[in-house]
């Protein structure tokens, strides 16, 4: 059965859809062993869903209750889901927290314990900031869980360059430094 205008067009708004949030959500690096089928099918239930393109499938209903039938799509190679009717959208994490109502780091640990999913390891643990003398972010140290650093500083057009050219180096939290009565200078060992 040749497919319809519409069913033509959802394809390539999907496809552009998939790259958008693959551009903006990069949760997961190819470490994991999720299997977004099966995490998918166990959560919703599902039962009446329609086969796409290229590992996408539609289900009957939206899970977030937009009330818009056959509007949500789920890519069973990727985790990525979009809802047409309300527009959320994003990553199988990002489904958990939205789906439960639950923090990043609650819904990572959530799926650890039921799926035995690997933590991605992009994702850094801590960001640590670091301001100048008027308290204007200059440059942030990332830490990740395999122990990896980055370095990053903004670009000055709401973006990030990934180096320090041009950054002038200050110590940790300048401004509580200037601002503290007394400041104790420790040496640490690594």
């Amino acid at each position: 059965m040749k497919p319809s205008f519409n069913e033509i067009l959802n394809q390539n708004l999907l496809r552009k859809i998939e790259d958008k949030i693959k551009y903006i959500e990069n949760e997961f690096d190819g470490q994991n062993d999720l299997n977004f089928a099966h995490f998918y099918f166990k959560e919703l239930d599902i039962c009446n869903f329609a086969y796409l393109i290229d590992d996408w499938i539609r289900t009957k209903s939206c899970p977030f209750k937009c009330n818009n039938d056959n509007s949500f799509y789920i890519n069973l190679a990727t985790g990525l889901f979009i809802c047409t009717g309300c527009f959320k959208r994003g990553s199988a994490i990002k489904f958990y927290m939205t789906f439960y109502e639950y923090d990043y780091e609650t819904a990572l640990n959530q799926l650890i314990e039921d799926y035995d999913f690997k933590r991605p390891l992009n994702k850094p643990l801590n960001i640590y900031p670091y301001k100048d003398q008027n308290d204007k972010l200059i440059s942030q140290v990332l830490r990740y869980p395999n122990k990896k650093i980055k370095q990053r500083r903004p670009d000055g057009k709401d973006g990030r360059e990934w180096d320090l050219n041009g950054v002038e180096r200050v110590l940790y939290r300048l401004p509580e430094v200037i601002k503290a009565k007394t400041v104790y200078i420790v040496e640490l060992q690594g």
